[in-house]
């Protein structure tokens, strides 16, 4: 019995582990942002990549080569899919679309969005205070615009991803103790 318990824990470490899930890289080696999708999408993952060129995404699972991969945009070409020990890969991925991965009679899909074509522009930034001289308060206002950056669900609906905002400064504050102005950094953060 012991031989037995011993052959099947060294056969079970042989044996890789596989979690079957995608992973992305951007051109710049990096991870792209992972956003977890609304669940009522039914998409796995949505990556936000910063600039979309030879970019890349792996479906990891046991036998790469049952993957078959298709787009809800055009048809994808044998060139862009290939496959080694632990994935199929998928390169030259087209911003702002829904790739899907069939798999062992399964589907896992995933949205790939390029933020370079949704930039964030800050037009200006403006200060009203509530006295000319020395003030007791200050209100930034920051105006900016963009377009919303959204994915899709294998439902077909749209899915907002909000932006945060987060503003920093050195503000000047009076200490009484030693009388004079010292520098203190301040954040403001809003979502939207």
């Amino acid at each position: 019995m012991k031989k037995y318990l011993c052959t099947l824990l060294f056969l079970s470490l042989l044996a890789p582990i596989y979690a079957i899930g995608f992973e992305a890289l951007s051109s710049s080696g990096y991870a792209p942002y992972r956003h977890q999708p609304e669940q009522a999408s039914s998409l796995e993952d949505v990556f936000v990549f910063y600039g979309i060129d030879a970019a890349s995404l792996r479906f990891v699972c046991e036998q790469p080569a049952l993957c078959q991969w298709r787009s809800d945009k055009a048809a994808l070409t044998s060139e862009q899919q290939s496959s080694d020990e632990q994935a199929s890969v998928l390169s030259h991925l087209q911003a702002n679309t829904l790739y899907i991965v069939q798999y062992e009679s399964q589907e896992y899909a995933c949205y790939v969005i390029d933020y370079q074509l949704n930039p964030l522009q800050y037009g200006s930034l403006s200060a009203v205070t509530d006295a000319i001289d020395i003030a007791t308060s200050l209100q930034l206002n920051l105006v900016y615009c963009s377009d919303d950056l959204s994915y899709r669900g294998l439902n077909g609906k749209s899915y907002a991803i909000e932006r945060e905002h987060r503003l920093t400064y050195v503000d000047a504050v009076w200490a009484e103790d030693d009388r004079q102005y010292r520098d203190e950094e301040k954040e403001i953060a809003s979502s939207g």
